[in-house]
């Protein structure tokens, strides 16, 4: 979540409560976040299969829906005035790349919105 003076805070859901687990600040205000989770090696998932009847036909109740976490292993954090994109580890969040987007000539580019896909 992205506050006001460039802090970020990492929050996770667990049974309905809410824990912080860390925060960092930014040298400038933060334009936008995503923390979408990437392929197999970006995310992990807990599934708890139910028994199947092997004969459906005999089955008498229908089966609960599946239980899946998904946790992104990387976020991407886009900032105002410096024109930036920083790539973070979760749940640390450790640097692991910076790209600079005004270089390429390009003028008057900022982040309103980001995805990571």
């Amino acid at each position: 979540m992205g506050l006001n003076d460039g802090e970020l805070v990492y929050l996770e859901i667990h049974d309905l409560s809410i824990r912080e687990v860390k925060r960092i600040k930014f040298k400038h205000e933060i334009a936008c976040v995503d923390a979408t989770p990437l392929g197999d090696d970006d995310v992990e998932m807990d599934v708890v299969e139910d028994e199947e009847d092997e004969d459906m036909s005999t089955k008498t109740q229908s089966t609960p829906p599946r239980k899946r976490t998904l946790r992104a292993s990387h976020i991407a954090v886009a900032l105002w005035t410096d024109i930036s994109v920083h790539i973070l580890e979760l749940p640390t969040l450790r640097e692991t790349h910076v790209e600079n987007l005004q270089g390429g000539g390009v003028r008057g580019v900022q982040a309103r919105m980001i995805s990571v896909i």
